[in-house]
């Protein structure tokens, strides 16, 4: 039985790059307006016809309080109805963090839609972990992290420079470059009502999709297309048993790392994470 035509909500947002190359798309991480990929995009973009559509968190008139929570097969969905309409499949699909393993959830239910994949430190959980978030009351998960950080994080500021005053100080961004740092000022905030700037991507969205953080080996294990898996140093949002239990089910699949960079390296070094994109293609296809 045919399944019914997905269709872009009319408020989605995306980007695309006229690139020489193959078709290609990206998927980004959530938190993160794609905006901030800047550096990265323009990067890929050069070598590849890119678009990237934008998570339901940062597409105009979503609500900040309804928002997340969702299964993340609904930003994949999304996925599925963009290419369809945006693209000239198969595309490579890409991705980082949940965007990555929204591009595989889409991948196993559209095969069809993609040539390979590229997987950058997916996010995903373990099968015991994943079951007790979906039975956790949203009150009780807040106690979790990164759930319990990113509700307790600012999310307003007087202006963008004092916004960027802030993230130069997290530990997390440490090794961002200056580029970065100025693509997120641009795009990791946004005019706000009453006066100065709040977060492009709501902190509840953000929080909530984490309580919906799926066990994916499954997933990767279905794939029918060449995959290409690549990762920093180990982190909470993947670690090093996830990333010998994918290599040790997903025998077929490339593998690249760079342990100089950690969970966020396409926004930590545009340059060394395309380098690795470039040779697992080049294995692969």
């Amino acid at each position: 039985m045919n399944k019914p035509a997905l269709h872009l909500p009319k408020n989605a947002i995306w980007e695309h790059f006229k690139g020489p190359g193959e078709p290609a798309h990206f998927y980004h991480a959530n938190g993160f307006h794609p905006g901030a990929y800047g550096p990265f995009l323009s990067r890929l973009g050069r070598r590849f016809r890119l678009s990237a559509l934008a998570l339901r968190a940062v597409w105009p008139g979503a609500d900040a309080r309804a928002g997340g929570g969702e299964e993340w097969g609904l930003y994949a969905d999304d996925l599925i109805a963009f290419i369809e309409a945006q693209c000239r499949p198969p595309v490579i699909g890409m991705g980082h963090s949940m965007g990555a393993s929204c591009t595989a959830l889409a991948a196993n239910r559209r095969p069809d839609l993609f040539k390979a994949l590229v997987l950058i430190e997916p996010a995903m959980v373990s099968r015991p972990l994943a079951a007790l978030l979906r039975l956790t009351p949203k009150p009780l998960a807040a106690f979790f992290q990164p759930i319990r950080g990113t509700l307790k994080k600012r999310d307003r500021w007087p202006d963008r420079e004092s916004f960027l005053a802030d993230y130069r100080k997290f530990r997390g961004y440490r090794r961002f470059g200056e580029e970065t740092f100025r693509a997120m000022a641009r795009h990791g905030v946004r005019e706000a009502p009453g006066g100065g700037v709040e977060l492009t991507f709501p902190k509840i969205w953000e929080a909530r999709n984490y309580t919906r953080a799926p066990f994916l080996i499954h997933q990767l294990r279905r794939l029918s297309m060449p995959c290409v898996a690549i990762r920093g140093e180990p982190s909470l949002f993947f670690g090093d048993a996830l990333w010998r239990e994918w290599q040790k089910r997903c025998p077929d699949a490339v593998f690249k790392e760079n342990r100089a960079f950690g969970h966020l390296m396409p926004l930590e070094s545009p340059s060394a994470c395309q380098a690795l994109i470039e040779e697992g293609l080049a294995e692969v296809l």
